[in-house]
């Protein structure tokens, strides 16, 4: 018995150094923080949202959505905006919460922005924080190729987000704080079969990202880069192609909150290795066997 004793616990102790090893891993495959801890790096902390005007730009689905309700269970105040007012009205009602307000705006119709933004001013003032998570996807068609559709993608995903610095800058440069949020993509890192105008619009969200945050660190302004890897939304549902480490909407916005407003983070990777990964394959790996190695979960191109 005291043989049996014995190895019960040792085997129990294995179990458990086993079960700890997969938390590790399967926790520092996403997020960036967990290899922080390990490694010894003192970190900032978050940006605590109780009370915070937060606008969510982009809010009626994907990422937006997921974000909208996170950020409403951590007490913040939420504007939320998309083009559909039904879906807005169906999310405000569905949070956690009283003083939260939906705003129908379309990024690629100044009018339509400036609209919200007076009736966001006039209901509680300028936003603390902003995240533009507006985007589309539109695979090009080389049969039928239509520079307009290529065009719509570019003006979404990248003059949406000019059009709203347009109307929060001045305010706040003027009171010296702010905290916005861009969404690239693994895509914009370099050259993808499909990605045509969206690879393009998320390389110039990570440019615009990268010099606003020059820009913008003399006025008290921070800046924050979010580039995912592949999310389970509506705009990967139903692709042909391999996504690695997908993530759920909920879960990519864990990640983004546990690392949102950090004085010491830039840029949001998630999942993390994922991220890491393709950018060291396109530092190291000739262009030929990089092509290679990203054609497998490249996006499709139409016919």
């Amino acid at each position: 018995m005291h043989i049996l004793g014995k190895t019960a616990l040792s085997y129990g102790a294995i179990a458990t150094k086993k079960f700890a090893l997969h938390n590790l891993i399967h926790t520092t495959q996403y997020d960036s923080m967990a290899w922080r801890g390990i490694l010894g790096f003192r970190t900032s902390p978050r940006l605590s949202l109780k009370g915070k005007r937060v606008w969510i730009v982009g809010a009626s689905s994907g990422i937006g959505a997921a974000l909208a309700y996170r950020c409403a269970e951590d007490g913040a105040q939420l504007a939320l905006s998309a083009r559909s007012t039904s879906i807005l009205e169906e999310i405000v009602h569905a949070l956690e919460g009283s003083q939260h307000v939906a705003l129908p705006a379309d990024v690629t119709d100044m009018p339509s922005l400036k609209r919200a933004w007076k009736k966001l001013s006039a209901e509680w003032g300028v936003p603390d924080v902003v995240l533009c998570c507006a985007g589309i996807y539109q695979a090009p068609r080389w049969d039928h190729f239509s520079a307009q559709e290529q065009i719509q993608v570019l003006d979404t995903n990248v003059s949406g987000t000019l059009r709203i610095l347009e109307l929060l800058l001045p305010e706040w440069k003027a009171r010296r704080s702010g905290l916005l949020v861009l969404f690239g993509s693994f895509v914009g890192l370099s050259g993808a079969r499909g990605a045509l105008a969206y690879g393009a619009s998320k390389a110039a969200t990570r440019h615009l990202a990268e010099s606003l945050l020059l820009e913008l660190e003399p006025h008290q302004i921070a800046v924050q880069l979010v580039t995912p890897g592949f999310v389970d939304t509506g705009m990967t549902e139903g692709l042909p192609l391999r996504m690695p480490m997908k993530l759920t909407a909920p879960h990519a916005a864990d990640i983004i909150l546990a690392q949102l407003g950090r004085k010491d983070v830039f840029e949001i990777e998630l999942p993390y290795l994922f991220v890491r990964a393709i950018k060291g394959a396109h530092w190291l790996l000739p262009r030929r066997w990089f092509l290679m190695l990203t054609e497998r979960f490249h996006l499709p191109t139409q016919k």
